[in-house]
């Protein structure tokens, strides 16, 4: 009897997670491939003749619908451009591919982002050390500045990948309730 209620728990919880996200990826040749993307991320979608950058509002079997923002002109000379919000509907049978980031929290990079930042802005005062302290302290700087640049770019990079699903190869988009 204690187990049921935890299983009906587990149940309960798994669903309310699960039910926000109803645009799956499915593989097309493994079933089991099965990947769930979160609405309230960045997509990039390609389409057959568009690019688009953009969140995804909903989503039917036949159809996505993204909002884009567009600065477009309105005719006066005092502000002259302004921000516009388009709803686009796009037909799922375009869409050649979308990326993701592979990471949805991606604050972990910004240490590793500022270190190498500060670092990369430490390259101007090594003019300075070798004037005052002569070349082989501003050799010993130089070596320091490459290695911290070394160890900070991999997570950088890691964290900012993208990934990407090729919707007319491998990858099927699957619309569930």
């Amino acid at each position: 009897m204690k187990n049921s209620g935890i299983h009906i728990f587990l149940l309960l919880i798994s669903a309310t997670l699960f039910a926000q996200n109803n645009l799956v990826l499915v593989h097309k040749y493994d079933s089991t491939k099965i990947k769930p993307q979160n609405l309230s991320e960045k997509f990039e979608i390609k389409t057959n003749n568009n690019y688009y950058h953009s969140k995804i509002i909903s989503c039917s079997k036949t159809e996505i619908k993204i909002i884009e923002n567009n600065l477009k002109h309105n005719g006066t000379n005092t502000n002259p451009f302004n921000w516009v919000n388009d709803t686009i509907m796009i037909p799922i049978q375009e869409i050649n591919y979308l990326k993701t980031y592979r990471y949805n929290k991606r604050q972990w990079v910004m240490p590793f982002a500022a270190i190498g930042a500060l670092t990369v802005g430490s390259v101007f005062f090594t003019p300075l050390v070798f004037v005052t302290k002569g070349r082989a302290a501003a050799d010993r700087m130089t070596v320091i500045q490459l290695a911290i640049i070394v160890i900070t770019l991999p997570p950088v990079l890691i964290g900012i990948s993208k990934k990407k699903y090729d919707l007319k190869n491998k990858w099927k988009i699957k619309v569930t309730d």
